[in-house]
């Protein structure tokens, strides 16, 4: 009994390994000559989705993760590659409020509010995808985050049939982030059974023009 036990986890333990590097590669696949760390290289798109994240750590200090990507929307919009960004973030009670951290970050780079709009109905980078054309109305756009989450999410959009590309933001090392890079590993083999099983974003709403 304790034999067959053993085997059956090591079965197991085996699928998950085998599943985890199929999700790696199928993102990274698609993700195949979309990703641009040069702005000049990005495509012009209307429209740019800003993936959100905290703008501290729980000990207080700057979070690089979210300081990098502000940057790198910056540098979109200076370029002139995108004349709208959407902003979509966490936003889980009045204290915490991802979305209007961003814009205001955006605000003080002398950036006009009505180019910003936010997405206040973040549940995961799925949700942000598919309601960048569900409710924004936007079929190609450009997505602004670090490398391994814009592969992710480009991935979810052309899988939705959608035209997506990816402004990467300045590397954050292994060593700072450990846990940020080991949750991407899940994070993809999600993103995957995501669209084997065709889910939908948990909130939908009324249409809004940007």
């Amino acid at each position: 009994m304790l034999k067959r036990l053993i085997f059956i986890c090591i079965l197991v333990a085996i699928a998950i390994i085998f599943f985890a590097v199929y999700s790696w590669y199928i993102v990274e696949t698609h993700a195949k000559g979309r990703v641009f760390d040069d702005v000049q290289d990005v495509p012009e798109t209307y429209a740019g989705l800003l993936l959100g994240t905290s703008p501290t750590l729980a000990d207080g200090r700057n979070n690089l993760f979210y300081l990098y990507r502000i940057r790198a929307t910056t540098e979109l919009l200076n370029a002139g590659k995108a004349q709208k960004i959407v902003v979509s973030g966490d936003n889980r009670s009045h204290d915490y409020n991802e979305p209007e951290y961003m814009t205001n970050d955006l605000v003080k780079k002398w950036f006009s509010q009505d180019s910003i709009h936010q997405d206040y109905a973040w549940i995961d980078t799925l949700d942000s995808v598919l309601r960048m054309n569900t409710i924004f109305q936007q079929e190609k756009f450009v997505i602004i985050s670090q490398d391994f989450h814009v592969k992710r999410a480009i991935y979810l959009g052309k899988k939705y049939d959608l035209d997506v590309y990816g402004y990467v933001a300045q590397w954050v090392s292994l060593k700072i982030a450990p846990r940020v890079y080991i949750r991407e590993i899940g994070a993809r083999m999600k993103a995957v059974i995501n669209v084997m099983t065709w889910a939908e974003p948990k909130f939908w709403g009324e249409v809004i023009e940007i």
